[in-house]
């Protein structure tokens, strides 16, 4: 069922791995990211090396993103409206390289599961410490007495991190520890 992963596709799956690492950096690094592993799926399918994708979804996405490109140019505020969906389709393209890296590689879900325990370890242990000493495990003093920002600096985000990576780190852990449950 796996095939062996080409170099290109060994860039796919670590930068996918690398993301949630790498939004704990900022919006710069994610970025770059995604742009990369845009490109690289944009051409993988124009050179037909991904040929099955799920006709319905990719057709339903393209519905809805030309929607919201339409409504966002009838809109009172063009350019920043148009700004802020034009680059909506690189949504599209990470679906389809997670899609893709799921059906050719037969560990990418055991190291996402592994990376998120180690980044939500650090972060929970960084948080309490921030907490009690008002700077965290690197020496990072927070400004905001009353929130914990941990690595994210200035940016209050750090709940929400938790928040939005937690169900997937639970499902990841329910998958591949569903034999213990019992």
């Amino acid at each position: 069922m796996y095939e062996k992963l080409r170099y290109n596709d060994l860039i796919i799956k670590y930068l996918l791995l690398s993301l949630p690492v790498l939004l704990i950096s900022g919006p710069l690094l994610p970025e770059i990211a995604t742009g990369i592993i845009f490109f690289l799926i944009i051409h993988k399918i124009i050179k037909k090396e991904i040929k099955h994708f799920n006709k319905a979804f990719i057709y339903g996405f393209l519905s809805f993103y030309f929607f919201i490109v339409v409504g966002s140019l009838l809109s009172d505020y063009v350019l920043l409206s148009a700004t802020k969906t034009g680059f909506y389709i690189r949504f599209l393209t990470l679906t389809l390289s997670f899609y893709y890296i799921l059906n050719n590689s037969n560990n990418f879900l055991i190291l996402l599961k592994n990376i998120l325990l180690i980044i939500f370890f650090i972060l929970i242990f960084d948080g309490y410490y921030q907490y009690f000493f008002y700077e965290n495990i690197i020496g990072l003093s927070n400004e905001n007495k009353l929130r914990i920002s941990s690595f994210f600096g200035k940016e209050l985000i750090y709940g929400s991190f938790l928040s939005k990576f937690l169900p997937i780190l639970i499902g990841l852990l329910i998958f591949f520890h569903k034999d213990n449950i019992d």
